[in-house]
């Protein structure tokens, strides 16, 4: 609507002041008001435009590579079972099949199902727009073979399963609470594995939120009212 707004003022204010050059008119002083009048308002739209903002990435570069891992150095810890750490950062464990370069987390350890958590939990806001991405495969067996690996992701109230294949996935998912919940733990947990040492390879994991309606602060809806009158005086000139 305010796009609109200012979409609709500039161009009555290109006719207008083509008209009062046309005439020898003087509209320098109109325009100086109604191009302060539509900054203003532009910043008030900038100000509310919803962006998402990042509220937790972990690519486990900071981990050691190894089995049963502890998850020393990342953002998430075990909760049950065991893990490992596969790559080539700090160490050496097999190679990640999406992150060659990298690490990345093999949520089957040797042996275990895992279960891991993230260590900083999040107050989620109903109305919100989380997702939660991050690249998946079942490694250590040939594209076209039958095994599956199933695992649960988890944001407070909220949980999906997917299932793992020996092809490379991309996962984004994206929910909205509809209420507020407090101290809510991103959390992936192993639910079924081909055996006892390969589960789903997790790498690049990322959670962003998205502001719902914006709620104006004070300061903005006063500097809304002071372009909307400005806006208003200049349209007379």
């Amino acid at each position: 609507m305010l796009q609109k707004i200012i979409f609709q003022a500039v161009s009555e204010d290109r006719m207008k002041n083509a008209k009062r050059l046309r005439d020898g008119d003087d509209y320098h002083g109109g325009f100086m008001h109604k191009t302060l009048a539509v900054w203003m308002l532009s910043l008030v739209v900038a100000m509310f435009t919803a962006h998402a903002a990042v509220l937790l990435q972990e690519d486990f570069s900071g981990a050691t590579p190894g089995a049963n891992s502890s998850l020393a150095g990342t953002q998430f810890q075990v909760t049950s079972g065991a893990v490992d750490i596969v790559g080539v950062l700090n160490g050496s464990f097999f190679q990640c099949a999406n992150n060659p370069t990298g690490n990345c987390i093999d949520m089957v350890g040797s042996p275990g199902v895992g279960h891991i958590s993230s260590i900083p939990t999040f107050n989620l806001i109903a109305g919100d727009t989380y997702t939660i991405s991050f690249g998946y495969i079942l490694q250590g067996f040939v594209a076209g073979n039958t095994p599956t690996s199933d695992f649960t992701v988890g944001l407070g109230m909220f949980s999906q399963i997917l299932t793992a294949i020996p092809v490379v996935q991309n996962g984004s998912l994206t929910f909205s609470p509809g209420s507020n919940q407090t101290g809510a733990a991103l959390t992936f947990a192993t639910d079924t594995a081909p055996d006892d040492v390969h589960g789903a390879v997790l790498d690049h994991i990322v959670l962003t939120e998205t502001r719902g309606t914006a709620v104006p602060e004070p300061s903005s809806l006063a500097l809304l009212a002071i372009g909307v009158g400005l806006l208003g005086i200049a349209k007379r000139l």
